[in-house]
């Protein structure tokens, strides 16, 4: 029987070189295929992200692992869980959902208003969502933000395009001691694009990088902590 690391290895491999629309498909595949190791598989393969559009802000979001709770996903503008479809979660379930402590809704509101300016600088019409979530006893010692953005490509004639998407992922898992936060960058880019059926071209694919970047809160005059780890955390993107 093959070691368990060296079936994950292979699997996390083998689905970074198929293309990532099929991903979710071919996800499912491995793990009927390999159940010892489907939720490790699970845990490292980040999967296509997907718009959702929230009906109070009128806005569209990005779904994803990041801010799911069961069948619902939280918008990053209204703070509340809607279905794929659009449907609120409904007031039992809602009393009972992940939410993030105030002093992290304040960050992940500032990250979104930068980020979004950022997205669109970048991206064009693309749609970015940021959540941000607790990984420690207390937001002073350290938490994680997730910085999605989501591009279609839509049909184009003159450019031989039918369709496809590219999906930017950003994770950081921030640390914070002695007045120095560290951020633990894990930056994924997928990709697919189809070309007409008369030429017949796909390319698709994903790429994945990390990096560690660090911050000395309090020495950016006038700015409070949320500000400063977002100016330090869109330092460590756009590198």
């Amino acid at each position: 029987m093959a070691d368990p690391a060296a079936k994950l290895d292979a699997a996390c491999d083998l689905l970074r070189r198929l293309p990532p629309a099929n991903l979710e498909e071919n996800l499912a595949r491995i793990c009927e295929l390999c159940p010892d190791v489907a939720d490790d598989v699970l845990g490292a393969v980040d999967t296509p992200l997907f718009l959702i559009t929230d009906p109070d802000a009128n806005r569209p979001f990005v779904g994803s692992a990041f801010n799911r709770d069961g069948d619902y996903y939280r918008s990053p503008f209204s703070n509340a869980y809607f279905s794929r479809e659009g449907a609120p979660m409904d007031g039992a379930e809602a009393s009972d959902a992940l939410l993030p402590p105030p002093a992290l809704r304040t960050l992940e509101e500032h990250a979104q208003m930068m980020f979004d300016e950022y997205a669109f600088q970048y991206f064009g019409a693309a749609v970015c969502s940021v959540f941000a979530w607790e990984t420690a006893d207390s937001v002073e010692e350290g938490f994680a933000v997730a910085v999605l953005i989501h591009k279609t490509a839509a049909e184009s004639a003159d450019h031989d395009i039918s369709g496809g998407f590219w999906d930017s992922i950003h994770v950081f898992n921030v640390s914070i001691a002695d007045g120095e936060a560290t951020y633990a960058l894990t930056a994924t880019v997928m990709l697919d694009l189809a070309t007409s059926e008369e030429t017949g071209l796909r390319v698709a694919g994903s790429i994945s990088k990390q990096q560690t970047a660090s911050h000395r809160l309090g020495s950016v005059r006038g700015r409070a902590p949320h500000e400063e780890h977002v100016m330090a955390m869109g330092r460590a993107l756009e590198e």
